[in-house]
């Protein structure tokens, strides 16, 4: 049985484009980046829409559940659409991929450039083995990686180095967070632009210039998580 994904993605502190100040600092109002915005949402891989299809994974420690997914139309209950990441959708739906599927992207393209704060996952099923954030700040005409995860960095991205960023091109790897006690799935993943820059030596307002801004936002799941065998 090949891992299968089932995702929620929440942006719930990206700062709104910033607007022209006459004089002293501009601060533009935080909002959900994603909602209003799901035309502009895509994935590489998404369940059931072309037909039904079952999927199974881990429930507790001996037992699998099995569901089924129909996303041919976009409100069906057991539908998993992209647009099921935005944060309005609710605690019940979510994004889900295709199994046999690796890698799988999540991609947003805006219209306009961005300023953005904070990255924050929540993950219904197991959380991916590796992954990468990139961004974009020309339309993507150019992609530069934000940050890589990786449930072990060594084996995941061998030749990209662990700890704190010290330069605005030195790109790290940082463990992802075991799961919680007594649940095989789920967990939460935060990337803070601020905390990403605290061991560059530069201003606040330099930090935003040089990491803030995007066009465009991309998570690459590189290795997804493996379901265990249960002879079935």
């Amino acid at each position: 049985m090949r891992p299968l994904l089932l995702l929620c993605f929440v942006w719930p502190g990206l700062l709104c484009a910033q607007q022209t100040c006459s004089r002293g600092a501009c601060y533009p109002p935080v909002g959900d980046l994603l909602i209003g915005r799901t035309r502009f949402l895509r994935a590489s891989s998404t369940c059931g829409l072309t037909k039904p299809e079952t999927y199974c994974t881990q429930y507790g420690e001996w037992q699998m559940k099995c569901c089924k997914c129909d996303s041919r139309l976009p409100h069906n209950y057991n539908g998993h659409r992209v647009e099921n990441v935005v944060s309005s959708s609710g605690p019940m739906r979510w994004w889900q991929s295709q199994n046999d599927v690796n890698p799988v992207s999540l991609q947003l393209d805006l219209d306009r450039r961005f300023q953005l704060q904070d990255i924050m996952m929540d993950f219904k099923g197991p959380m991916p083995a590796g992954m990468l954030i990139e961004r974009s700040s020309d339309f993507g005409n150019t992609w530069k990686v934000y940050q890589y995860l990786a449930a072990d960095c060594t084996s995941a991205f061998p030749r990209v180095r662990q700890g704190q960023p010290q330069s605005w091109h030195d790109v790290r790897c940082q463990s992802l967070p075991q799961r919680p006690s007594g649940r095989p799935d789920g967990g939460k993943v935060q990337l803070n632009i601020m905390d990403l820059a605290s061991g560059i030596p530069a201003t606040h307002s330099q930090k935003i210039q040089e990491l803030g801004e995007i066009t465009n936002l991309r998570v690459n799941f590189t290795r997804l998580a493996p379901v265990p065998q249960r002879g079935y």
